[in-house]
């Protein structure tokens, strides 16, 4: 196992290590981990083992999936600090969303709270629950900026569930989880947590954040291939939340075909429905190893650095930047205004960057920068490089 094989290295050691893993690196500067990351090589040669099993053989039999699946089960128990009988698997972020949405039986009159200028996944929720009566209350912003004591001000007695993103996809805003998390116990509302933006970035404590659920697809910071996505669910919320999904393995004998009527398990596994993602298991176990290897502290305290580096070099320019500055404001993610940096024309900062074989992103207008645990701050000087020369380009 890799993390008792290279134990003895230190953190920068085995910083430079893991980065070999991803051949990719060596021609480009990737910082665009809030779009997608790269797949390590490790990643890549356990979901092709597995692929090439189904092609020339010999087939392995089911166990062998579903022993992946359970490991990695384990070590995403391990990276949320949550029990292991809290995590279960869903395709994607925006359908673990939907279905923790309907993990409540809602009537008409009743309402849901999410932020404004927050990824669509998280507002869809709401607009689907509008066919059957429910409130979709969409709170505004302070600033651009996503405001905790806002989303709790827009809380009544007729509120029964609140969805927000761990980290804002476009202003790169880190939301205080806790203080959400006990105003909404405090008032009986179920709290759903989007955390693509922070898995992979951040430590993730799921008990020091207090929420009800927490979600996250693995393709952004986690390095993983697509159709997999991970759901939390504290135990507690069990045995009060409906079932709006269920699958073969949702009960307590699973190869009794038959028994339609027996209990279901007491695990957050009694809502997954259908055949397991298991090739893209394959290709997440390798990545959790590793990030448990390096440590989640590690990398955040790494990641936080380079952001923190960015964010000073940016304003230190005049430059007008969305992302707060406070440490406990953000994480891996920095957005800033092109126009403000000499650059009218984000396609052309776009297409000079990828001239230079550097990446980051655009979104509504604004440029996203988003570096990982491999990222130093020489390429984040790169990247800083090229955005001075807006004036050199217009001429």
């Amino acid at each position: 196992m890799e993390r008792i094989k290279y134990q003895k290295m230190n953190y920068e050691e085995k910083r430079k290590h893991y980065r070999e893993f991803f051949p990719f690196l060596k021609t480009h500067t990737w910082l665009n981990h809030a779009g997608h990351g790269p797949w390590s090589t490790r990643s890549v040669e356990m979901m092709d083992g597995f692929a090439k099993s189904f092609c020339e053989g010999p087939m392995r039999p089911y166990q062998e999936w579903d022993d992946v699946r359970e490991k990695t089960r384990g070590l995403l128990a391990q990276f949320l600090d949550a029990d292991i009988d809290e995590i279960g698997f869903n395709f994607t972020t925006s359908l673990s969303l939907f279905m923790i949405s309907q993990l409540i039986p809602w009537k008409a009159g009743q309402n849901i709270i999410v932020p404004d200028r927050a990824f669509p996944s998280i507002v869809y929720p709401a607009r689907v629950l509008e066919q059957d009566g429910v409130e979709a209350r969409i709170v505004e912003t302070v600033d651009g900026l996503i405001s905790e004591d806002k989303l709790i001000d827009a809380i009544d007695s007729n509120t029964k569930m609140m969805i927000v993103p761990l980290v804002n996809f476009l202003t790169g805003l880190r939301l205080d989880i806790a203080h959400l998390s006990q105003a909404c116990r405090d008032n009986g509302v179920f709290l759903s947590v989007d955390a693509i933006q922070g898995a992979g970035a951040i430590k993730i404590d799921v008990k020091k954040l207090g929420c009800h659920a927490l979600c996250f697809g693995s393709p952004k910071w986690m390095f993983g291939p697509m159709g997999v996505g991970t759901i939390y669910l504290d135990k507690e919320q069990f045995d009060l939340c409906r079932i709006p999904q269920m699958g073969m393995c949702s009960v307590a004998d699973a190869w009794n075909f038959f028994d339609y009527q027996q209990p279901l398990l007491n695990q957050c596994l009694r809502y997954e429905a259908g055949c397991s993602a298991h090739l893209s298991h394959h290709g997440m176990l390798p990545n959790l190893e590793m990030f448990l290897d390096l440590g989640r502290e590690n990398i955040e305290t790494h990641i936080m650095g380079l952001t923190g580096y960015l964010h000073d070099q940016l304003t230190s320019r005049g430059i007008t930047v969305l992302t707060p500055r406070e440490d406990r404001r953000r994480a891996g993610i920095i957005t800033f205004d092109a126009k403000s940096a000499g650059w009218e024309n984000t396609d052309q900062l776009l297409k000079t960057l990828e001239e230079q074989n550097i990446t980051v992103a655009v979104r509504m207008g604004m440029v996203r920068v988003s570096p990982h645990f491999y990222n130093t701050s020489d390429e984040i000087d790169l990247f800083l490089g090229v955005l001075d020369s807006a004036d050199v380009i217009k001429k």
